[in-house]
């Protein structure tokens, strides 16, 4: 995982120093409340395996991903130049 600007990386490593931590899915999860306010997160792990745990906070954030312009503008540089 990378963080872009300065300083962003204290952002990204704050929730660590309390407990917190951070899960990769390929897919988007299902999320449940809990019936005493805590939520019930459904989700594929990377090994594939639908998984279940009980959060008090989530934090849903999507990654970003090159556009198809952009490659096809890396395909005609030429750094040579």
């Amino acid at each position: 995982m990378r963080t872009y600007g300065k300083d962003f990386e204290q952002y990204y490593n704050g929730p660590r120093e309390h407990h917190g931590r951070y899960i990769n899915s390929p897919r988007a999860p299902l999320i449940e409340p809990t019936g005493d306010g805590d939520l019930e997160i459904f989700y594929v792990s990377e090994d594939g395996q639908i998984t279940s745990e009980v959060f008090n906070l989530v934090v849903l954030s999507v990654g970003f991903q090159v556009s198809q312009g952009a490659l096809s503008l890396l395909s005609v540089w030429d750094p040579a130049q």
